[in-house]
């Protein structure tokens, strides 16, 4: 259970983003019938869903941008060699999800949802088999800095699914 718990804001996240879309759902079938919109198919419920969770995560890092930062450093091979890149990120990520949630997808922000995912997948998949590192009397685990400095996750199944949504997301903006 205690593992459970740590996941805890995850779950929140979550619950909001389906909090989020419905409510989306339901204002524009409310304000727009007379100006013609359709009822969202599935793939645009899940990418409503979706846009919304990045853009909770994206606020999480931004709340203390400093502390997200230092943890994301310590397993992204891109923001270790671009120092700038770690501050920007949290940006560029809410700059992609909001493209979702709004419906202007573009193409470049869909090339670069994906190299941003495949960037975070690659660096991911190759600490895991490393997470444990040495620390002075004993061993920790590396953070994951998907939900900000506040929110202390385990480096691992949250952060891939993270940067999933980040390519499917760049994917689905190059198809529309």
């Amino acid at each position: 259970m205690g593992e459970l718990r740590q996941y805890r804001a995850l779950m929140w996240i979550l619950i909001a983003a389906c909090g989020f879309t419905g409510l989306n759902i339901g204002l524009g079938q409310w304000l727009l019938p007379h100006m013609g919109a359709s009822p969202l198919h599935g793939i645009e419920l899940v990418m409503l869903v979706m846009g919304y969770f990045v853009v909770c995560l994206g606020f999480l890092k931004i709340l203390d941008l400093g502390a997200f930062v230092q943890s994301f450093r310590t397993y992204d091979y891109l923001s270790q060699k671009l120092p700038w890149y770690g501050p920007v990120f949290p940006f560029l990520e809410l700059l992609v999800a909001l493209s979702v949630i709004s419906g202007a997808w573009s193409g470049w922000l869909g090339l670069l949802a994906i190299a941003m995912g495949l960037s975070g997948s690659i660096s991911i998949y190759s600490r895991l088999k490393g997470v444990v590192v040495a620390s002075g009397s004993g061993q920790k685990k590396l953070a994951c800095g998907c939900a900000g400095g506040h929110v202390k996750l385990p480096l691992g199944t949250m952060s891939i699914v993270e940067n999933v949504m980040m390519v499917v997301m760049g994917f689905m903006l190059l198809l529309n």
